[in-house]
């Protein structure tokens, strides 16, 4: 006996749906010839007769509805099969481990966090606050599997390890002056102007490292 074949399973479907070949044909995209040749086949491996035909249309015959019964619970069960083998692909699943520079993380990991959960549930995020430097040496020994930083000695560390650099956003930096001051009276003061000003600078690399380079500029 032949095996039975998924499309004659489907075309079979479809005649017990239309009613007849010709419609069942036109839904399918394909010629008639095709679907009368499906339904012979499969009533000869079969060994049953699954439609009386008349002038009328087709009508399934009582082992026609058991075998109809039996296709629509086998193409349901491929289309679940597909859908899980979609879903296989699509999902990522895992851990991750995010280092984020101390500064940054309070600002932007709660809006990463939530969103990134959203689109992929199966993931368990874990983070690492530091900063810059032990961020680096974390990725470059695969202790985190990304670092969220300034844009800091990262040319150096591209070159020679081949770690790919991404922009996720850019901001402006601000001078908070006490009011009356020299610098706050200056629309756009420069680095010059606030070179000679005492600075509060974070504890952090790149921050407690900074160094000034100031050229006179415009007032």
């Amino acid at each position: 006996m032949s095996d039975v074949s998924l499309r004659q399973l489907e075309y079979l479907t479809a005649v017990a749906r239309q009613g007849s070949v010709t419609a069942a044909a036109r839904d399918l995209f394909v010629s008639q010839s095709a679907v009368s040749t499906a339904l012979a086949e499969l009533e000869s491996t079969l060994g049953i007769t699954l439609f009386v035909r008349s002038q009328k249309g087709m009508r399934l015959t009582t082992s026609g509805q058991r075998a109809i019964a039996a296709a629509d619970n086998v193409l349901a069960g491929l289309d679940q099969f597909r859908e899980s083998a979609r879903q296989e692909r699509e999902q990522i699943e895992g851990t991750l481990t995010i280092g984020c520079y101390a500064t940054i993380a309070p600002i932007l990991l709660p809006r990463v966090i939530a969103e990134f959960s959203r689109r992929h549930p199966h993931v368990q995020l874990s983070f690492v606050e530091a900063a810059h430097e032990r961020l680096l040496d974390d990725l470059l020994n695969t202790r985190i599997d990304l670092a969220i930083t300034y844009d800091y000695k990262l040319a150096s560390v591209r070159t020679t390890t081949g770690v790919t650099a991404l922009p996720l956003r850019s901001d402006p930096p601000y001078v908070l002056a006490p009011v009356g001051g020299a610098v706050s009276a200056k629309e756009r003061p420069s680095l010059a102007d606030l070179a000679v000003e005492p600075l509060i600078l974070f504890d952090l690399p790149p921050g407690e490292s900074t160094s000034w380079a100031c050229s006179p500029g415009p007032d």
